[in-house]
């Protein structure tokens, strides 16, 4: 599973680079430097984000277990509850 991993790894990166050198023409190592490092720095964003998604949905899975959850789906369905109440129990007047 791992070496797979690494061969899709190497074959985006590859692809990466591919799609850049049709933009940016590799003149000397100092362009293929920056061009590796915009890669990482593109990886390593994208990494970021889903282990933030995913903690966020794990910390609301645990809450909602606990009963400590109030989602904000839930607060605009109660809020919206609420306020056809009062509409109409106004109307019923």
């Amino acid at each position: 599973v791992a070496h797979s991993t690494l061969q899709k790894q190497e074959v985006l990166r590859e692809k990466f680079h591919l799609c850049l050198n049709e933009v940016i023409p590799s003149e000397n190592d100092l362009i293929d430097s920056a061009k590796k490092n915009v890669c990482l720095e593109i990886i390593r964003k994208f990494c970021n984000i889903r282990i933030k998604e995913f903690m966020t949905v794990q910390q609301q899975k645990i809450a909602s277990e606990t009963g400590h959850a109030s989602t904000k789906g839930q607060n605009l369905r109660d809020s919206l509850l609420t306020h056809h109440t009062q509409i109409q129990s106004r109307v019923r007047m």
